[in-house]
């Protein structure tokens, strides 16, 4: 933490585990503004992506960097609305994907977009959700990195759905949860270790149930709790992804 004039801000830096050496400032410490709110380290790949307001004091953006200070910083995100932010990212298992969605920040965020990007430089990330008017909500990698899942709600409502793609997004996005979820807004959502099945539950008001289907979308979904009973968390679904698995 650095107090500048403009109050206090946030720099990142990286030390060998040993102990040995200086700690090294990672691409940050030349910036006005330059106040880090997140990170993450790709543990594969060598790269440290964070979230700073670094061009533009307030507005939050995406940077890949790597760890030993050097040069090579990368700013993931595309040239964004000024009432937008980069809110979350996630590296995939592999470390070869960098997902990340942008918002208009807020308790009523609205305007969601999911975005892929090729790391460790592969060009403009992609946008991953299709609803031109949707937001884009909770999103995950599958264990095998192959695929992302992610909510979509449509424009004007706060109910969500579930849906899938591949990370190259050589396809279209598919609909998980189907005709047992009508009317019920996906709240969270748990991948199986094999990358085949999803859990989740869907929520209206006064009843809560916990679904369970391919993660690819094909199939018909299965409601895992018994009729009457409510699921009150996704903390069951390791047990029948388990079983499932």
């Amino acid at each position: 933490t650095q107090s500048t004039a403009g109050g206090l801000r946030h720099r990142l830096f990286a030390r060998s585990i040993t102990g040995t050496g200086s700690a090294t400032p990672i691409a940050s410490g030349g910036a006005a503004f330059g106040d880090i709110v997140d990170y993450k380290y790709s543990t594969f790949g060598g790269k440290i992506a964070f979230i700073e307001d670094r061009d533009t004091s307030g507005q939050f953006e995406l940077y890949l960097a790597p760890p030993d200070g050097s040069s090579g910083l990368i700013k993931v995100n595309s040239p964004m609305a000024a009432d937008k932010d980069v809110q979350r990212f996630l590296f995939s298992p592999n470390c070869k994907w960098l997902a990340f969605e942008t918002n208009i920040p807020g308790p009523a965020a609205a305007e969601g977009e999911l975005f892929i990007y090729s790391v460790p430089g592969g060009g403009a990330p992609l946008k991953v959700n299709q609803d031109a008017s949707g937001n884009a909500g909770e999103f995950a990698f599958s264990p095998d990195s192959s695929l992302l899942v992610y909510q979509q709600s449509p424009q004007a409502s706060s109910d969500f759905d579930l849906y899938v793609r591949q990370t190259n997004l050589s396809d279209i996005e598919r609909k998980i949860n189907g005709i047992a979820t009508a009317g019920e807004s996906i709240e969270s959502f748990a991948i199986g270790s094999q990358s085949r099945y999803v859990a989740y539950i869907g929520d209206q008001p006064g009843v809560s149930n916990l679904y369970l289907s391919l993660l690819d979308g094909s199939g018909a979904e299965q409601r895992v709790n018994p009729a009457g009973q409510l699921a009150a968390a996704i903390l069951a679904a390791p047990i029948e992804l388990k079983a499932a698995a």
